[in-house]
């Protein structure tokens, strides 16, 4: 009879109110991280300089939900990539409190000096897989433990800098030009060399200079792009004042090492207008070209696009440097005389070499009509 009660009463104990809120589950134990940004060359505080905590495994996404780094509470993802980020202080220092427990790396960045990696504005997405193996290789990883502190201190060496003016040939200074730095990428290949923060400006003054800070001892190609359009029509000037990559001069700089008198002018005296005509190889008549493009004649690489091809078949190229070329016409080409929505002649794509050696006009390209398919003859 015992046995019997004793099961019984607990299926007639009174369920619990649904309404009544449930036990809040216990906070996180979270870790503190302080530390102090040094500049090597001078052995100062980096004052103000940006500073990044990266956990070593990135915390995953769990129902719209992300660990809020500061507090540690749960709270709506606005994005899953931003990380803990803050300046340090006038002495240097900086404190990340909150932290979760886990391998993390911290990244400082300060204009002039060296980062393993750039972090625009501490988005993880923009980390490329060479930033994600720097991460690794060149950056210590250390663990923060719950209800303890972890100090760390960074040394940021010198990085070099290159300076020089942009200006075109006729002496006018270039302001607001973008100078871009390639460096050889693992594969061998010049590439662009991001240079940091939205903070990092690589524009030319109003005189012209422009000083690039904070790159590792290495071998650097300049490039200014000129625009003319609102189409972003352009070409691209090298250091050397060249217009073709593999004509640009190289510029090697060694650790903390200032190269100044980089100067890059615009051959404006060389850049000619290219223009002519599309016409049927039958008919004599001008058809219209939806692409017209100039290829440089040896690597075939693309120099100059006509973003608006001129009625009756007309092209023109503005600003054209000096060379040989190849001149191709592709895309729909159809008959001046359809009715504009159904193409009457379709044509084949069709390219032939031209030579700039000055302003060049009546240029002709000729195009065959594609065949007519035998069931709608």
């Amino acid at each position: 009879m015992l046995l019997l009660v004793s099961c019984l009463l607990p299926a007639q104990s009174p369920e619990p109110d649904a309404q009544s809120p449930s036990p809040s589950a216990p906070p996180l134990a979270t870790g503190t991280v302080t530390g102090h940004v040094y500049l090597g060359d001078s052995h100062l505080p980096a004052r103000m300089a940006m500073v990044t905590l990266l956990p070593v495994v990135r915390p995953q996404m769990a129902n719209g939900l992300q660990v809020d780094y500061f507090n540690s509470s749960a709270k709506e993802a606005k994005s899953p990539d931003e990380e803990p980020s803050a300046p340090t202080q006038l002495d240097g220092s900086f404190t990340f409190r909150g932290i979760p427990p886990g391998k993390y790396y911290v990244l400082a960045e300060t204009p002039g000096y060296i980062s393993p990696i750039h972090l625009p504005c501490g988005m993880v997405a923009a980390l490329s897989k060479e930033d994600e193996d720097s991460l690794s290789t060149l950056l210590p990883a250390f663990t923060i433990v719950a209800n303890r502190a972890t100090n760390v201190e960074i040394v940021l060496p010198k990085g070099a800098a290159i300076s020089g003016r942009v200006r075109f040939d006729d002496g006018e200074r270039y302001s607001e030009a973008s100078v871009v730095v390639l460096h050889k990428d693992k594969s061998g290949k010049w590439a662009r060399y991001e240079t940091g923060r939205d903070w990092r400006l690589e524009d030319s003054d109003d005189r012209g200079n422009f000083r690039i800070a904070g790159l590792p001892a290495g071998e650097y190609l300049l490039k200014v792009s000129l625009e003319y359009s609102n189409n972003n029509d352009g070409i691209d000037i090298y250091y050397g004042d060249v217009t073709r990559l593999k004509d640009a001069k190289s510029i090697k700089v060694k650790e903390g090492e200032e190269s100044v008198g980089n100067n890059i002018e615009v051959p404006l005296g060389k850049l000619h207008s290219v223009s002519g005509t599309v016409v049927s190889a039958e008919t004599g008549e001008m058809v219209m070209a939806e692409f017209v493009e100039l290829h440089d004649a040896d690597d075939d690489s693309p120099v100059a696009h006509a973003s608006a091809i001129e009625g009756r078949g007309e092209f023109r190229f503005p600003y054209v440097p000096e060379g040989e070329y190849t001149l191709k016409v592709s895309g729909l080409i159809m008959d001046l005389h359809g009715n504009g929505v159904k193409p009457a002649r379709e044509y084949l794509d069709a390219s032939q070499l031209i030579i700039v050696h000055g302003e060049t006009s009546s240029v002709t390209i000729k195009v065959k009509p594609k065949p007519v398919p035998v069931a709608a003859q």
